[in-house]
């Protein structure tokens, strides 16, 4: 790991000219980057890693968008771990406890991973369940 070659590639990304709109629903590539601790981290010369998109957001003009990485290591399912099989019949895990924003210019290209409606409408229902449960503030 390199944080001088994931500084200049965040850098070729914060000049791109061209912005990619995220889709609800879809699988991008996407520059994850180099990260710090726990927080996953993309592979590769580009940082990347594949990222469904959970919902879209204009913030200070900018395009961005909430999204969950996925990875291709699918043993031990937790509750902050959902195992799906994606339309080209590969298992996928989706890592709830990495779900964050990303701004549109970290998009690559679109993956050729995807997700049915119905294991979409899962994977939202077990984020309300798992990720962000409804409890009296204050009780944690």
């Amino acid at each position: 790991m390199n944080y001088d070659e994931w500084n200049e590639v965040k850098k070729a990304i914060n000049n791109k000219d061209f912005v990619s709109n995220a889709k609800i629903g879809k699988v991008y590539w996407v520059n994850v980057g180099l990260n710090i601790g726990c927080e996953i981290y993309g592979k590769g010369d580009n940082f990347k890693r594949p990222v469904l998109v959970l919902n879209t957001f204009y913030i200070s003009n900018n395009k961005a968008f909430l999204g969950v990485p996925l990875s291709s290591k699918t043993s031990k399912a937790n509750k902050h771990k959902i195992i799906i099989i994606d339309k080209n019949k590969t298992e996928q895990a989706l890592l709830l406890n990495q779900i964050r924003i990303f701004d549109n210019k970290r998009i690559i290209s679109l993956s050729s991973i995807k997700i049915t409606n119905e294991d979409f409408c899962k994977i939202v229902e077990k984020i309300n369940k798992e990720v962000i449960p409804r409890t009296s503030v204050g009780t944690h």
